[in-house]
């Protein structure tokens, strides 16, 4: 027994063990809400925890409102302890599954676990044994209502022990369920020959295996109750016992019902015209119909044509297999088909079952698009990264392979073209590498971002000095406008993705060409785009073009000297700042790269409560030497000019239309 003696207290019992019954006062809490939520906890625990309440309120609303929570019984105060504890005896008696005992023998020590950790949280008692040698005195000191066997162990087999126990006339009606990895014919025929109820094929299916469990040993009981209805047939108690054994029969068919309507794989049962009688929750996520849309109605509704006539020879020839009759476990690769025509990749498999002339059939059924999509993702990975490490490797082989044959001389001029090929395929090679690494540990959440309030100002201006001798040599003109706001950032990864943007930017625009960088505050956000007009990129590629190894030519990564994982660091970076990117794009008349970060908390400062600012004058400045115009730029926007900085007077006439009402600086 253990006490708590707050709702805090009972709620952290709750997720360290698994309570057989709970006594709740709702008064432990001042906060009769919060007590009604923690009631709503036990009943929703698989399987549900029962819950007596006791309260001194005794009205109608009271009594609703711990009914609708899921509580069980309802005690009113004063109450003696003698009622109370036969009230928790009466429950638990009810709660049969507690009394089921179950007997597991295997030479796999993980087996036992994984088989104590799965049945154990149902209420079922699990003894597990190891040692096949010590199993009939084991037997006699549990006496356990069902019995699991593995077919191979050292020294006795599975198959030994079963008829041991079938000869004993104490234990000859003891359900026995087989559990291995052999799931052909001969072993099949072998353990049901010798009297086994089930067999189980491994690895086992968690739901399948508790469904098997509890609906042999329910049968196991109703057949012992319905002997001895034919012993008072003839009187009284054989009418109230029938009475009883209808409804542990519907009490079992509920818990079935409930353990099929909780698994997350798709459960269907089909008549012998293959028409769906059953059709659980997971079933209807997957396939996306309503349980009322498909009942009654081929299952062909859930298969792609295709494959229509293919299943159902199939299972045609599964009913007349006699000897995969009670198999399962063996899953096969199928396709369905979802309510919007769509088709999907899923792992299924088939039982039956006999009632009386008729049968039925069980599919299990479990969606594998995600993991399929998964693997494949990983294949292109793996191929796109060695294609893309075998070229400069390639380059680098080469290049030095004939340099090492004699044949061309290191300090000729085509020798020194040879080492300036290695040496950039090399520069390459690790440029990729450093990426893929920085993208996997970005995304991984394996890098902190250092974040702190930093002005957007300053941001790009440390872009622009990164970047300008690359546009210098590329004669690209960079034009910039900015704004003083303060983000909450990284200040080095933000960097990063500027450069990256301007990088790309710079590197498919021509000669003469002018990149434009422009930060403005909208709304709660920053919007910061870098604007080219290069030759743009296709409609179809502006969602995967921040993809890895995406790119709009499969030439760019040689041509421009890339390794196709700028943009997708630029994306991993910005969802980390909880912003978004996306790119527009005009096919031969350039592109837009925008991403948007959320805005800090406004900053006051002295030019900000100042009211002759001159936010709405804007400054061109023209300087040739990068360090004079970033500081004129710098100083001016503290002042509350809107800048725009160039390089060279020949820069001005493209700009010269923004500026009619604005002020130009020469030097």
């Amino acid at each position: 027994m253990t006490i708590a003696t707050s709702i805090a207290t009972a709620r952290n019992k709750l997720y360290q063990e698994h309570p057989s019954i709970v006594l709740l006062d709702p008064s432990a809490s001042s906060d009769e809400e919060d007590s009604l939520k923690l009631l709503a906890e036990f009943s929703d625990r698989k399987p549900p925890v029962p819950v007596l309440v006791v309260t001194e309120q005794n009205n109608l609303s009271q009594r609703l409102q711990i009914a609708r929570s899921g509580g069980n019984t309802f005690l009113q105060k004063p109450i003696s302890p003698a009622k109370i504890l036969a009230t928790v005896t009466q429950v638990l008696q009810e709660s049969h599954l507690a009394q089921v005992k179950v007997l597991a023998v295997d030479d796999d020590p993980k087996i036992l676990a994984l088989l104590q950790n799965l049945l154990t949280p149902w209420g079922l008692t699990v003894k597990t044994l190891i040692e096949p040698q010590k199993f009939w005195e084991t037997l006699e000191a549990v006496q356990p209502d069902l019995l699991i066997l593995d077919v191979e162990m050292p020294g006795v087999s599975g198959i030994e022990l079963c008829q041991v126990v079938r000869n004993d006339s104490q234990w000859s009606e003891l359900p026995i369920l087989f559990l291995t990895v052999h799931n052909d014919a001969d072993m099949v025929n072998r353990v049901f020959s010798v009297g086994a109820d089930d067999f189980v094929s491994k690895p086992f299916v968690g739901p399948e295996l508790v469904t098997r469990i509890i609906n042999r040993w329910e049968r196991m009981k109703l057949v012992r109750r319905m002997a001895q209805t034919q012993q008072f047939k003839d009187n009284t108690e054989s009418i109230q016992e029938h009475q009883r054994i209808q409804a542990a029969l519907e009490n079992s068919q509920a818990r079935l019902a409930g353990i099929v309507e909780i698994a997350d794989d798709a459960i269907i049962s089909i008549d012998c015209n293959q028409r769906i009688t059953l059709f659980n929750r997971g079933a209807e996520k997957i396939f996306g119909f309503a349980a009322e849309e498909v009942l009654g109605r081929p299952l062909n509704l859930l298969i792609p044509l295709r494959f229509t006539q293919a299943h159902r020879q199939y299972v045609d020839e599964f009913g007349t297999f006699q000897a995969q009759t009670r198999r399962m476990g063996e899953r096969r690769e199928v396709y369905g088909k979802r309510k919007d025509g769509t088709e999907f990749p899923a792992e299924a498999s088939i039982s039956k079952l006999k009632l009386g002339e008729e049968t039925v059939y069980t599919v299990y059924l479990q969606d594998v698009s995600e993991r399929k999509q998964i693997d494949r993702m990983k294949d292109e990975f793996i191929s796109v990264v060695s294609h893309e490490l075998r070229t400069p490797l390639t380059s680098i082989h080469g290049s030095l392979g004939m340099l090492t044959s004699g044949l061309i001389k290191a300090e000729s001029e085509q020798g020194k073209r040879l080492l300036q090929i290695a040496t950039d395929s090399s520069d390459r090679l690790v440029r990729l590498i450093n990426d893929i690494l920085d993208i996997e540990r970005i995304e991984s959440g394996r890098v902190k971002m250092e974040k702190q309030s930093c002005n957007v100002s300053d941001l790009i201006t440390e872009a622009v000095n990164v970047m300008q001798p690359l546009a210098d040599r590329a004669g690209v003109i960079l034009a910039v406008e900015s704004c003083s706001e303060q983000i909450w950032v990284d200040s080095d990864r933000i960097v990063q993705t500027l450069t990256n943007l301007f990088n790309n930017a710079i590197k498919f625009s021509k000669a003469g060409d002018t990149v434009f960088l422009e930060a403005q505050q909208q709304g709660e956000e920053v919007i910061f785009s870098v604007k080219d007009s290069g030759r743009g990129i296709p409609e179809d590629k502006l969602e995967t073009i921040f993809e890895r190894f995406q790119q709009v030519d499969a030439s760019d990564s040689r041509r421009q000297d890339g390794t196709g994982l700028g943009l997708a660091i630029c994306k991993s970076i910005i969802q980390q700042h909880n912003g978004r990117i996306w790119v527009e794009s005009v096919l031969n008349q350039g592109s837009i790269f925008y991403f948007a970060l959320p805005r800090w908390k406004a900053v006051e400062t002295p030019e900000s409560k100042n009211p002759t600012n001159h936010k709405s004058t804007s400054v061109l400045v023209c300087e040739d030497d990068p360090t004079i115009r970033n500081q004129l730029k710098i100083l001016l926007e503290q002042q509350g000019y809107r800048v725009i900085a160039v390089n060279s007077e020949e820069d001005v006439n493209v700009l010269r239309s923004n500026f009619e009402n604005g002020i130009c600086f020469f030097s």
